[in-house]
């Protein structure tokens, strides 16, 4: 059975057809008015309709439904249990099953299920229709990826895919301090961590389930210059005061101005501040000041604390900066109570295009050209600091203003984890664009410019060595060993081998098979027929 399936939308497609057509029949017209032999028209005008219609393939792409082979095998790992390659020896209406260390090349197709596999073991279905089954690994996180290179402030992601047989309980810890967490329930779970980092060089973090070391997750932060910070209120708070004690004990510059009343003004920790600060403030002091060039010169990030009336003060603040933040009340009660035990002020900010929130819709940020306007709700952290709960505290703290903080100028990633002898990629963002190589170890690595961002620079590399990596002596790349996240790697030598090779998608139920013509068949046959239509005219026949 023939079936289509165009790459492109319906409308190009017969766009497309239709002039591919009209250039036939004008090529066909010109042909039959040529003054030439008619050997000479058939010759023209069969290559002209064969070039037609590989093209208009290639457009349409056509698929085709076949039963399997008469002899297909079914390859596995030993980590499968017997159940499963029974099960699936049965669906597949299959006779032979074979582990892949005894496999010896006979059998086509060939359906290898799970991925413990190493190069040298796929290297044995070479030239084989290999068809890949799933099968996922209970208990253990699958698809895990980060970032691997960040600079102090910026926010990691870890995410992943996890299936377990009951509700478990996933964490992120460092130093047997819980950072993150998350509650599994029974089944496949995905799984993704949001956290700023600002503990600069190496980081190397703890995955856990149940208290049992899954992963070790190794990233690098570089560190960056101290932040500035301007707190300005309209009364003394202690709110403000932890925040500006905590701010300073990060090493940041703060600058804390409390203006009583018009004439008085009461000011601590004053210090020259970087041209580049974050403006922590009330709307009586924003709009006391907005007329004022001085205070907002330098400030690239503002946000609006200590609240007490939300919706006159979001209104107030779409009207001094023309952002667009919209809360709705969502208790009767005094405050709301989060999952993590924060309380926050009864609304929530309803989620725009262009905004970021935090806390269950309690923060929310949003970019005005080059400045970065926040508004939270959250009622009392410094409880928590005064507590001597700072871990809460700092996490709190650290996730609102990694948001209203502007990036640097210069940013480094790579895409984590780095496992020996695979090609990983290193891609850099900033204003240096004479630097054409960089020094990772002992080799030297040459980048290339991006097509579409010319501040983008991608160079690719493979590292024999495993362990934490030297890259332009500043930073470190870890690359994971032989023996580490084994899983992982097992999950890139397979993509790396499907990507070389053709995979084929089919169906369990049925036993049918869904193929189609390659991409190498189609560049070939427009090669040719695009010589044969140059040379055509050249030979005297």
């Amino acid at each position: 059975m023939m079936n289509f399936n165009p790459s492109i939308p319906i409308g190009w497609l017969t766009v497309f057809s239709v002039l591919t057509i009209l250039v036939l029949g004008f090529q066909l017209f010109w042909i039959y008015n040529l003054k030439i032999s008619n050997y000479r028209k058939w010759a023209k005008s069969l290559l002209n309709i064969i070039f037609a219609t590989c093209l208009l393939a290639y457009l349409f792409q056509p698929t085709w439904i076949s039963r399997m082979a008469s002899e297909p095998v079914l390859v596995y790992s030993k980590d499968i249990p017997q159940e499963r390659i029974r099960f699936l020896k049965d669906s597949l209406v299959l006779k032979r099953e074979v582990p892949i260390d005894e496999y010896n090349g006979t059998g086509n197709p060939v359906y290898l299920i799970g991925k413990g596999y190493s190069g040298f073991e796929l290297n044995k279905l070479v030239g084989k229709k290999v068809n890949w089954i799933r099968s996922a690994s209970p208990n253990k996180v699958e698809h895990i990826h980060w970032r691997g290179l960040l600079n102090q402030g910026e926010v990691q992601k870890i995410a992943g895919e996890i299936q377990v047989d009951k509700p478990s309980l996933l964490e992120l810890k460092i130093l047997e301090q819980r950072i993150a967490f998350d509650s599994l329930h029974a089944g496949t779970n995905i799984v993704e961590f949001n956290f700023p980092v600002y503990i600069s060089g190496r980081n190397e973090w703890g995955l856990y389930l149940n208290d049992s070391l899954q992963d070790e997750i190794r990233f690098f932060v570089q560190a960056t210059k101290p932040k500035s910070y301007s707190l300005q209120f309209s009364f003394p708070d202690p709110e403000v005061r932890a925040l500006s004690q905590y701010l300073i004990k990060k090493g940041a510059k703060v600058e804390e101005q409390i203006k009583v009343s018009r004439s008085s003004e009461i000011a601590s920790g004053t210090q020259e501040l970087d041209s580049l600060t974050i403006l922590i403030s009330d709307i009586e002091q924003l709009q006391s000041g907005h007329g004022d060039v001085d205070i907002h010169a330098g400030i690239a990030g503002i946000l609006l604390i200590n609240t007490q009336n939300p919706e006159s003060d979001v209104k107030a603040l779409n009207e001094l900066y023309e952002t667009n933040f919209e809360i709705t009340r969502s208790t009767s009660e005094e405050y709301r109570v989060l999952e993590s035990g924060i309380e926050v002020l009864p609304y929530s900010f309803v989620p725009k295009t262009g905004q970021k929130t935090l806390f269950e819709n309690s923060v929310a940020v949003q970019d005005q050209g080059d400045l970065k306007i926040g508004f939270s709700l959250l009622s009392q952290t410094f409880p928590k600091y005064l507590s001597g709960d700072t871990l809460a505290y700092e996490q709190i703290w650290n996730e609102i203003l990694s948001l209203v903080t502007p990036g640097e100028l210069e940013n480094w990633n790579h895409s984590a984890p780095v496992f020996t002898n695979q090609v990983a990629e290193i891609v850099y963002n900033g204003i240096n664009r004479e630097a054409e190589s960089i020094l990772l170890s002992r080799d030297t690595v040459y980048f290339q410019h991006d097509l579409i961002n010319p501040l983008t620079k991608r160079a690719q590399f493979i590292s024999l060595e495993s362990g934490w990596v030297s890259l332009a002596d500043s930073m470190e790349v870890y690359v994971y060993g032989e023996n580490e996240l084994n899983s992982v790697r097992s999950e890139r030598i397979l993509a790396e081998f499907f990507r070389e090779g053709a995979g084929h998608q089919i169906d369990l139920q049925s036993g049918e098979e869904k193929s189609g013509v390659s991409e190498w068949v189609f560049l070939i046959l427009f090669l040719i027929l695009l010589g044969a239509l140059w040379v055509e005219p050249r030979i005297n026949y």
